[in-house]
């Protein structure tokens, strides 16, 4: 087993897009899961509610072992699941994610496995539709031989699809 000094997975889900959602899930509805859905699409625009999906991103990773002064770098792919909840305060939403991931590609030269992270978020609604926001929170990374945990930054950008009760999430993260 390799004892790593630091980990780094920077740009880490790198432009990550997302479609999350459900319509017994999706933001806004309606305490009543039972009512219409269309009745949520016509009427509730609200970015308050609780969400769950899917997501799948590009990662880069570097890291450098203590016992050898020279550093190893890859970069790979991840898929996961997301759930959080969101509250709307007139053009300000803030709230919190949850999301699990597994690294696929070259990202097993490093021996990186998966990705648990905790995060808050606060944004802008720049339309009814479009939320820009910043994120940050606490994150475990694990993998052969290793667990690290640290944080995460970055910036995003959050889209209603049209019609839809699904939105896609894209974002740049640094851990």
């Amino acid at each position: 087993d390799m004892a790593f000094g630091t980990l780094t997975m920077g740009e880490s889900l790198a432009s990550t897009a997302s479609l999350i959602g459900s319509p017994a899930l999706a933001h806004g509805v309606e305490r009543d899961v039972c009512a219409p859905f269309n009745k949520w699409l016509a009427q509730d625009k609200s970015w308050t509610g609780c969400f769950a999906g899917v997501f799948g991103g590009y990662v880069t990773a570097s890291a450098m072992p203590d016992a050898i002064p020279v550093g190893l770098a890859s970069n790979g792919q991840s898929a996961g699941f997301a759930g959080g909840c969101d509250m709307q305060f007139d053009k300000m939403v803030v709230g919190g994610e949850v999301s699990y991931a597994w690294m696929f590609g070259n990202l097993s030269d490093i021996g990186v496995d998966t990705d648990l992270t905790i995060t808050g978020r606060a944004g802008y609604l720049i339309t009814a539709d479009t939320l820009l926001y910043g994120h940050g929170g606490w994150t475990r990374v694990e993998g052969t031989g290793f667990t690290i945990d640290g944080y995460k930054a970055g910036l995003g950008g959050e889209f209603r699809l049209p019609g839809s009760a699904m939105y896609l999430d894209a974002r740049w993260t640094h851990a």
